[in-house]
């Protein structure tokens, strides 16, 4: 939240501050005060910051940080963490203004770039040639599906060499890949879901366990489904992230022969996407 954020930053620059029992002016009035007898530059840095959208506390935050510069003549370095592409232009326009931003973006790993991760890794992982050949291979195929995701293709290659050290197995084999595989895609589930909102929730559990859904369709149940539902545009935002986290999949299709609609599905079976929910509330 913006109380816990500025708090976080005010403790940062030397003025104590209790989480609990401080309105938030008075936060920001210490943070500006503890800035004062500063002589570098903070940089902050808000990793998913597209989960302040949510709480719609994201452009006072933001406005906070930057009016600093307003009233201190000096300010902080914002870095903003998101796998929002158009994440800034969700903020409000004086935000915008203000933010004179520089985008850098990280494209998933290719299957290439995950198979020269793996061989880096297995060589101190692993003892010399205990590894089958295709092994590499498997492993960073499996988790290009995944949106290109290393740690799901690290994970992988441990669990099969822990799978192989069960079994007395003199070699990791693509066998022993197979076996861990289901393991790993729960895992990667679960860490999905764990970054996932309110309203991105709310998507995932209104898609049909079996066939598809058209994205219009989908967006009509939203807006029944949640109080404070977002506009299209940012609706298709949340969906083409679910979709990268390979949660969803989409299918461009003819509607009655004029036209075209995009056709949702579930990526997982139903019953997994809601253990994996409830796993996150307890």
């Amino acid at each position: 939240t913006r109380h816990a954020v500025l708090t976080e930053v005010a403790n940062f620059l030397g003025s104590p501050t209790p989480r609990r029992g401080v309105g938030t002016d008075e936060i920001y009035a210490q943070l500006l005060a503890a800035l004062q007898k500063i002589s570098f530059v903070p940089v902050i840095v808000l990793d998913e910051a597209d989960q302040l959208l949510h709480e719609e506390e994201a452009s006072k935050l933001f406005y906070d940080l930057l009016r600093v510069v307003e009233q201190q003549r000096k300010g902080f370095g914002l870095i903003f963490i998101s796998n929002v592409t158009d994440f800034v232009s969700l903020l409000d326009a004086r935000v915008r203004s203000s933010l004179a931003e520089q985008t850098v973006c990280f494209e998933p790993y290719s299957p290439m770039q995950l198979k020269d991760i793996l061989r880096a890794r297995a060589q101190y992982a692993f003892y010399p040639n205990v590894l089958d050949e295709d092994v590499v291979n498997v492993a960073a195929g499996h988790a290009a599906k995944f949106g290109g995701d290393a740690r799901v293709a690290i994970e992988c290659l441990l669990r099969a060499g822990r799978e192989a050290e069960r079994e007395n197995s003199a070699r990791v084999t693509v066998k022993h890949l197979q076996k861990i595989f289901p393991r790993v895609d729960s895992a990667a589930v679960d860490k999905a879901i764990a970054y996932l909102g309110n309203d991105e929730l709310a998507i995932l559990r209104l898609v049909p366990a079996n066939g598809a859904i058209a994205s219009g369709d989908l967006y009509a149940a939203y807006t029944q489904a949640v109080k404070k539902p977002f506009s299209q545009r940012h609706f298709r935002t949340l969906r083409a992230r679910l979709e990268r986290m390979r949660l969803i999949d989409s299918e461009v299709a003819l509607k009655n022969g004029k036209g075209r609609t995009v056709l949702i599905s579930l990526a997982f079976p139903k019953n997994k996407l809601e253990s994996a929910i409830n796993r996150r509330k307890e």
